[in-house]
């Protein structure tokens, strides 16, 4: 396990056994909330802890790149929503070429029960593991028989009469539907951001705004527009708009991530923010001047403020 691995596991010592989960877990969505809230409940009965193995890299990053989609949560986000669920611990696992090989029998067998003395595992009721996804509901069946291990299945959530899935909420966001997303993860969608130094434009004409750099390059982003967003800083939550693309105000290139918090004051600088997407306010626009724009980013921020309601 390298340092990124070790800041962001939560790895306890299951020597009186463990209710274990195990998946790829992207964007944590509630049919992934469904399935910790079954291993956290059962976990505290049993009086055993209750651990999620999830992976460093979507495993198609590693067995068909060109085909690996961008994520919904980052590492450190995913391991962030996991914590929060009650998770005793969470282990990263490295997929590498050799691990994605394991058969189910010997991924059980050898990494589950003998490493974490596994009691109950936990599953989706679409779940597949091991080499070519060969570890199916009912070879998991049978290998808890084999082992003496309970197995337990969820059913599925839906949303719009549909089993919610992570690549139905990416399609939704590649469409910017943020109502289809929110519903379905239970939660508006959001991104961890550090706040890195820019150029202060924005404070010359009185919208002082964060420029981001995201915790992952692979992420997944709504198209470019201006945001009502709701901003996390320090476990405190803030009204703010978000502009996302390109900025042809000022005649750069450049594509840029930059939040402004509404009613706020302070330097933030390297800082880290976690910015939920609220509503949709409006494309990327070009104006005439400063006094135009000037004016334009009041009543984006009139119409944030009365969106974002702060929890």
């Amino acid at each position: 396990m390298n340092a990124d691995e070790d800041r962001t596991s939560k790895v306890v010592d299951t020597g009186e056994g463990a209710v274990i989960t195990v998946g790829t877990f992207d964007g944590i969505h509630i049919g992934h909330q469904t399935v910790l809230d079954c291993v956290v409940k059962d976990a505290k009965r049993k009086f055993l802890k209750g651990i999620v193995l999830t992976f460093q890299t979507h495993p198609l990053q590693v067995l068909r790149p060109s085909e690996a989609p961008r994520l919904l949560t980052t590492l450190e986000e995913k391991v962030s929503l996991l914590t929060r669920f009650g998770i005793d611990g969470v282990e990263i696992i490295p997929f590498t070429p050799e691990f994605s090989r394991l058969s189910p029998v010997a991924f059980v067998r050898d990494y589950l029960s003998k490493k974490f003395q596994m009691v109950e595992l936990v599953i989706g009721y679409d779940h597949g593991f091991g080499h070519g996804r060969q570890g199916s509901v009912a070879v998991l069946r049978s290998i808890a028989d084999e082992l003496g291990f309970q197995l337990v299945v969820v059913d599925p959530v839906k949303v719009d009469s549909q089993a919610v899935s992570s690549s139905r909420i990416r399609e939704a966001i590649g469409r910017g539907d943020l109502d289809y997303t929110g519903r379905a993860l239970g939660r508006p969608y959001s991104f961890l951001g550090r706040v890195v130094r820019g150029d202060g434009r924005g404070r010359d004409i009185g919208f002082p705004t964060a420029n981001l750099a995201l915790s992952g390059h692979d992420k997944l982003l709504p198209p470019d527009g201006v945001y009502a967003v709701q901003v996390e800083l320090k476990g405190e939550a803030y009204a703010g708009m978000l502009h996302q693309g390109k900025r042809p105000p000022f005649e750069r290139a450049a594509r840029s991530i930059e939040v402004h918090l509404i009613d706020f004051e302070g330097d933030i600088l390297n800082e880290s923010l976690e910015v939920g997407y609220l509503k949709w306010i409006r494309p990327i626009e070009r104006f005439v001047g400063p006094d135009e724009l000037r004016a334009q980013l009041e009543k984006d921020r009139e119409y944030a403020r009365s969106t974002v309601r702060l929890r």
